[in-house]
């Protein structure tokens, strides 16, 4: 079952927070027992992003460049490898057949056995080569994933600013000053909302990317074991 986009958020906030990403910011009752002219933006919407945000954004997103990298190198290497096996199977086949024209049954035999694996190496490459595809695919997700944190960790930076913003209304007196958030620390914490939302968002397709990858691998595992490439293990 795949994660809902509220969940995928929740379950990549508890993610973080395990990492140390995301701290507790929950005050004492103490810190909030105060009149409201105390008050803060802060007291009401605390920083959630740890000191170490900016930097696991800038690894998850060298990891996921990474492991794209390793992708297409691994790709040029089965596109290489099953053209080659092309080339090898068509000679095989002329082999065989030559060898069966001749009624040379012990050449045809060998032949065959070749073509054979020949043919098992070529299958599980192309099998290869579709595990390949999800592997770049999660890597292109982990870094996305890096860069939504590093544009929430611009905006926590942003919204910090207006934190310290008071609640209480002016008074009677024209010339005190004003303390409560202005617009433009509105607008700060409005990106601040959308750059959350965008985390969650890359969290999901991350989550995606990764059972599909997985699923991809147990699949190619079970082929590999019916071929008997695998040894099975015994039931328990």
């Amino acid at each position: 079952m795949r994660f809902g986009r509220k969940a995928a958020i929740l379950a990549g906030v508890a993610v973080l927070a395990g990492a140390g990403l995301f701290l507790a910011q929950e005050p004492g009752d103490a810190a909030l027992d105060k009149p409201l002219h105390q008050f803060t933006i802060g007291d009401l919407f605390p920083s959630l992003a740890g000191p170490i945000a900016r930097q696991t954004g800038e690894v998850w997103s060298g990891a996921g460049t990474e492991l794209r990298s390793r992708a297409d190198g691994r790709q040029e290497a089965i596109d290489t490898a099953l053209a080659n096996l092309k080339q090898r199977i068509a000679a095989l086949k002329g082999d065989v057949k030559a060898a069966q024209r001749s009624k040379d049954f012990t050449a045809t035999g060998a032949a065959q056995g070749k073509l054979a694996t020949e043919e098992t190496v070529a299958s599980i490459l192309k099998r290869l080569d579709r595990v390949t595809d999800a592997q770049r695919d999660v890597g292109r997700a982990w870094h996305d994933a890096g860069e939504a944190l590093l544009d929430f960790a611009s905006a926590e930076d942003e919204l910090d600013v207006y934190r310290g913003a008071g609640l209480e209304k002016p008074g009677a007196d024209p010339n005190a000053p004003d303390t409560r958030l202005d617009a433009k620390g509105v607008d700060a914490f409005r990106s601040h909302a959308e750059a959350m939302d965008e985390l969650g968002v890359a969290f999901t397709q991350l989550g995606t990317e990764i059972r599909s990858l997985v699923d991809d691998r147990l699949k190619f595992l079970a082929e590999l074991e019916r071929g008997g490439h695998v040894r099975t293990p015994p039931l328990k």
